[in-house]
């Protein structure tokens, strides 16, 4: 497994996350505790054209269903099963609630303003795509 989308779960709330890997597509299984489940069949996918390569970015995907209990405290351990064995556990972070992104927020003159705590779900929609936030902070805040 190298990413999920989205990049974040969202404890308390049931969510479709579709893992994305090297050699997903003979998934059998995906184990995490609390248990997820396999949606659909896995399947071979496409590198992004003119974009990394599958080794970095995956060669194939499975959907999953997360229903993770509203006190879970995470990351989520995920493990891809297949008959060849079993992947690295992936450690997906568990946020509180999400803020969807709002477009355009492409630049300075247009960030979306976000209140933190924040998780913000947005997407990387073209190539070289920028995506700008303001938010209120005070000297010593940590903001990652």
């Amino acid at each position: 497994i190298l990413y999920p989308v989205p990049l974040v779960a969202v404890a308390g709330k049931k969510a479709k996350v579709t893992l994305r890997g090297l050699g997903l597509d003979a998934v059998t299984a995906v184990t995490a505790d609390p248990p997820v489940k396999v949606l659909g069949q896995p399947r071979k996918a496409a590198p992004p054209n003119n974009g990394p390569p599958a080794a970095r970015v995956g060669d194939s995907e499975v959907d999953v269903e997360l229903d993770l209990p509203a006190d879970f405290a995470g990351p989520l351990a995920l493990v891809a099963v297949s008959p060849d064995g079993s992947s690295a556990a992936y450690q997906l972070h568990v946020a509180g609630p999400r803020t969807p992104e709002k477009e355009p927020n492409d630049g300075f003159a247009a960030p979306q303003d976000v209140t933190l705590p924040a998780t913000v779900d947005g997407v990387v929609g073209r190539e070289k795509d920028v995506d700008v936030y303001r938010f209120t902070g005070t000297a010593g805040d940590r903001v990652r």
